[in-house]
C-alpha cells in the first residue's frame, strides 16, 4: 500500500529536476561567457593591445555602452557622457569609416525591424537580399568609396586584396589553415610585393575566412552569421529596442568586416558579437512556466512523515 506514495513521489522529483535542469545549464552558459570575458578584458589592458585599437575601434565600445541607455538613473547618465566623449574622440581622431558605417547600421536596422514587422520576414531574408542585390553590381565597395573619398582603393586595400585572391586560388576548398597564414615561419605572404608584405592581415575579414579555411570554412561561417540574424526576429516581438541595439551591433560587424579582419579573431568586438548571439537564443527559448512539480512534491512526502511518526 506505501509502495504507490512513493512511486508518486520520485515521479515528481524526476519532473522538478527536469525543470530546473535548462534554467542551470542556461546559467552556467552565461557565466561561462562572463568569465571569458573578464578573462580577455584583463588580457587586453595588460597588454596594451586595446590601446592600440583604440582610434578604430572607440565606436564599437560605443555601441555596447548604448545598451546602457536602457537603464535608469546614474546608469543611464554615465552612459550619455561616455557615448558624447566617444563621438568626440572619433571626429578628432578622424576615423571616417567607423563613424559612416555605425551611423549607416543605426538607420539600417530600424528599417529593417520596421519591415520585419510589417511583412513578417527576419532581419537574414532582408540582409540576404541586399547581398544578392550587391553581386549584380560590379565593384560595389569601391564605387561607393569613390563617390563618398575620391579613393576608389580604400588607401591601398584593393591591391591586398588581389593578391589574396591569388593567394586562395591555390587552396580554394580547405584554405591555408585557421591562422596558419600570416606570421609564420615561410610563410607564402613573404612573396608580396612592395607594402603588401608588411600586412599582418587581409583588411577583409570574408578574404580572410576563405584564406584560412576556404569555401567549406566561409560557407559554414556564412550560416552562422544568418542564423544570428535570423534570431533576432524573436528578440524583437518581446523586447524590440533590444532588438535594434543588438541588430545595430550585427550589421556594424557585418559591414566593417568589408574593410577590416574581425571575424574569429581574440578582439572585445568578436567578443561582444558572440554575447550577443548568445542572448538571442536566450530570447529565442519558449517560456515556460514554472512547474508546479515541487509543490506536489511537499505535498506527497509530508503525509509520509506523518505515517512513519504514528509507527
Amino acid at each position: 500500500m506505501q509502495a504507490s506514495p512513493g512511486n508518486g513521489v520520485t515521479g515528481s522529483l524526476r519532473r522538478s529536476i527536469a525543470g530546473v535542469l535548462p534554467r542551470m545549464r542556461l546559467g552556467a552558459i552565461q557565466w561561462l561567457i562572463v568569465s571569458a570575458a573578464g578573462l580577455v578584458i584583463a588580457i587586453m589592458l595588460g597588454t596594451g593591445y586595446f590601446a592600440l585599437q583604440f582610434r578604430e575601434r572607440t565606436l564599437e565600445v560605443l555601441d555596447e555602452l548604448a545598451h546602457e541607455l536602457l537603464h535608469r538613473g546614474w546608469r543611464r547618465l554615465v552612459a550619455v557622457i561616455a557615448i558624447g566623449l566617444g563621438f568626440w574622440i572619433v571626429f578628432e581622431s578622424q576615423s571616417k569609416s567607423a563613424l559612416a558605417l555605425s551611423l549607416v547600421a543605426i538607420a539600417c536596422s530600424g528599417l529593417i525591424l520596421l519591415l520585419c514587422r510589417k511583412t513578417r520576414l527576419t532581419p537574414a531574408y532582408l540582409v540576404a537580399a541586399v547581398v544578392v542585390a550587391s553581386m549584380f553590381v560590379s565593384n560595389p565597395i569601391e564605387r561607393i568609396a569613390y563617390r563618398l573619398y575620391g579613393d576608389g582603393t580604400l588607401t591601398g586595400r584593393t591591391p591586398i586584396w588581389g593578391f589574396i585572391e591569388y593567394q586562395i586560388s591555390h587552396k580554394p576548398w580547405f584554405g591555408w589553415g585557421f591562422h596558419s597564414y600570416y606570421l609564420v615561419p615561410n610563410s607564402p605572404h613573404e612573396s608580396a610585393p612592395g607594402y603588401i608584405r608588411e600586412m599582418p592581415s587581409s583588411h577583409s575579414g570574408y578574404l580572410e575566412l576563405r584564406l584560412e579555411t576556404g569555401r567549406i570554412g566561409y560557407w559554414i561561417f556564412m550560416v552562422f552569421i544568418y542564423s544570428s540574424l535570423h534570431l533576432l526576429e524573436y528578440v524583437r516581438r518581446r523586447d524590440p529596442v533590444r532588438a535594434w541595439c543588438y541588430l545595430s551591433i550585427q550589421l556594424f560587424a557585418v559591414m566593417v568586416n568589408l574593410l577590416d579582419s574581425n571575424w574569429l579573431v581574440l578582439t572585445h568586438f568578436w567578443l561582444l558579437y558572440l554575447i550577443i548571439v548568445a542572448e538571442s537564443v536566450h530570447y529565442s527559448w519558449p517560456i515556460r512556466a514554472s512547474s508546479p512539480a515541487p509543490a506536489a512534491t511537499v505535498r506527497a512526502v509530508t503525509p509520509m512523515r506523518t505515517s512513519r511518526r504514528h509507527i
